[in-house]
């Protein structure tokens, strides 16, 4: 635990530096955290597959994070025909294999893409989109403690339960609706009905990201996808649930603005 207080003070002040230095700043971090969660990706089945994939993926993800929009579609396939082409005339690389591969790397060139694009917006925004999710990691893990009687799902993640879930969810609509109010819709950078629904949205599709790298974990037997963050595991295991929150913000934006 002492560890991995340490870390979370460290990992604050590093993401304070990196919000304050601007734009330049916050694009060189977002490419740190490309690389390294593209090696994690590779690390899990890195005595089986070639150096090929890793490169494969850092360029769909830094591509897909930094291109204009318009441009995603063709990296995008890019990406699934290459990893495809591997698949078919090599053994090494199962067609399980290409679907992860590519699953991951999509998941990452998008949030990372919508990462930039909420910073673009306000820093307001981007720390609103992750009080939202985190608040429900938070409410989710001293509801769970204190309240938690039934097993979410169990084969996933043994220690989440139902109660901590709704704790998490009703605690982050509430705080992210708050903070959202009052220094996003009073600024006058986002409307309220953005605000609204994202805040109802990310409780939900965070901590089915959460899940959702979990299982990955469980499927690979893996305890965490690295150790660059002592007592926290790796980049992957920092962003499980933000990932969504992120995506998900973006599609809203899409859609209401």
């Amino acid at each position: 635990m002492k560890e991995r207080i340490i870390t979370s003070i460290i990992l604050v002040g590093v993401l304070a530096l990196v919000l304050i230095s601007g734009q330049t700043g916050f694009m060189v971090f977002v490419a740190i955290v490309g690389v390294i969660a593209g090696y994690e990706i590779y690390k899990i089945k890195k005595t089986e597959w070639k150096p090929s994939i890793l490169l494969i993926l850092w360029a769909y993800i830094l591509s897909g994070a930094f291109l204009p929009t318009d441009y995603f579609i063709a990296v995008l396939s890019i990406a699934l025909i290459l990893l495809l082409a591997i698949s078919v005339f090599n053994e090494w690389f199962s067609v399980q294999d290409m679907a992860f591969v590519f699953m991951m790397g999509t998941i990452l060139a998008l949030t990372l893409s919508s990462l930039v694009l909420v910073f673009s917006y306000d820093l307001f925004v981007l720390l609103y989109v992750v009080l939202a999710t985190y608040s429900t990691d938070i409410f989710a893990y001293f509801g769970g403690t204190f309240f938690g009687k039934t097993k979410l799902i169990e084969r996933v993640s043994p220690k989440k339960t139902v109660e901590g879930a709704i704790i998490g969810v009703i605690g982050s609509i509430t705080v992210s609706l708050l903070f959202g109010m009052v220094y996003v819709v009073n600024r006058g950078i986002l409307p309220f009905e953005v605000i609204l629904t994202i805040s109802l949205l990310v409780p939900f599709v965070g901590q089915i990201g959460d899940l959702a790298f979990s299982l990955v974990k469980r499927f690979y037997n893996i305890k965490d996808y690295g150790n660059i963050l002592p007592g926290h595991g790796g980049i992957l295991d920092r962003i499980d649930s933000i990932a969504f929150s992120f995506i998900v913000f973006t599609v809203v934006l899409s859609i209401i603005l």
